[in-house]
């Protein structure tokens, strides 16, 4: 019947208002999707750029301290040297000291004889 076509035309123009409706949504979601795809390309290039500048921090910083360490056992080694030295500058003192006084109390035995 005719009321019935009418009640189908209604039906047909209230299904394809949704639909427009469900398109929109749809379309509004990519776009948001797209954006935050972007987004996330952008953060994920910027932590991949941190992380790089972290590893060269990483070598210069392992560099920096091997040279350190190098450079302190090698001062390290140069002090020993001059410990020794030192201790042997006084021995040799000591020494010279000790037989000097040695031969000056020879020499006053000699004399008291």
């Amino acid at each position: 019947s005719l009321q019935d076509l009418k009640d189908k035309e209604r039906a047909l123009q209230k299904l394809q208002k949704e639909r427009e409706s469900l398109l929109s949504k749809t379309e509004s979601l990519n776009v948001s999707l797209n954006k935050q795809s972007t987004e996330l390309r952008k953060k994920e290039k910027e932590t991949n750029d941190m992380n790089g500048q972290l590893n060269k921090l990483q070598k210069e910083l392992k560099t920096t301290a091997a040279v350190a360490m190098t450079d302190a056992s090698s001062k390290f080694a140069t002090m020993e040297l001059g410990v020794q030295a030192a201790r042997e500058r006084a021995d040799d003192l000591i020494r010279k000291r000790y037989t000097s006084l040695h031969d000056s109390l020879s020499n006053s035995k000699v004399m008291t004889c």
